[in-house]
């Protein structure tokens, strides 16, 4: 297996920024038995985004990802969020060929819903979060990569319907979004 990806240099921020989003894909593949949903792999690595260096030692910010922010935003205003259910059963192989705005609102709800499992309701799913991690880690819930258990998956791991769910992550992408109408995140990079 090879630890390596292809970039092009965006300047440090943004080219460290996906350094680390390739990272944690790159370490899943080398050090996870199981495999965790496509969505939520990619939202996991859409928060490694929030990096920066304080030195020459990196640090990252799960909560503060404005461009991933933005995106979500615009999708809302838009009407251009991904339903739930089919957020869930999506890789990023099933958008390519999407306009932008629609990849955009991909990866940024993956990412707001990652958020949503870390912080959500003060941390109420940090829990189930990493239970579900470890158990992928450790080879246990190979149904990740099955789409049409997903749902079904995630429900038992939360211990809630796909309808309580929607109602709760609704509501945290409503909080970060109005946080960065706010002025919560105040950069933008791109890269993905």
């Amino acid at each position: 297996m090879a630890d390596s990806f292809v970039a092009y240099y965006l300047g440090e921020p943004q080219t460290f920024s996906i350094a680390a989003h390739e990272g944690w894909h790159q370490y899943v593949a080398r050090n996870f038995k199981g495999r965790l949903p496509p969505f939520l792999e990619e939202g996991i690595a859409c928060m490694f985004e929030g990096m920066a260096l304080n030195g020459s030692t990196p640090t990252w910010d799960w909560s503060n990802n404005p461009r991933r922010a933005k995106k979500l935003r615009e999708a809302i205003d838009r009407d251009g969020l991904w339903p739930l259910d089919q957020l869930m059963q999506m890789h990023a192989g099933q958008i390519v060929d999407e306009r932008a705005e629609r990849i955009e609102a991909f990866y940024a709800q993956n990412w707001a819903f990652a958020q949503f499992l870390w912080e959500g309701e003060g941390g109420r799913f940090r829990g189930d979060f990493q239970r579900l991690l470890r158990d992928a880690a450790n080879g246990r819930g190979r149904e990740g990569w099955e789409p049409g258990k997903v749902v079904a998956m995630m429900e038992g791991y939360l211990g809630l319907k796909l309808s309580e769910i929607e109602r709760e992550y609704s509501g945290f992408v409503r909080k970060i979004t109005w946080q960065e109408r706010q002025g919560f995140s105040t950069t933008e990079h791109d890269g993905e």
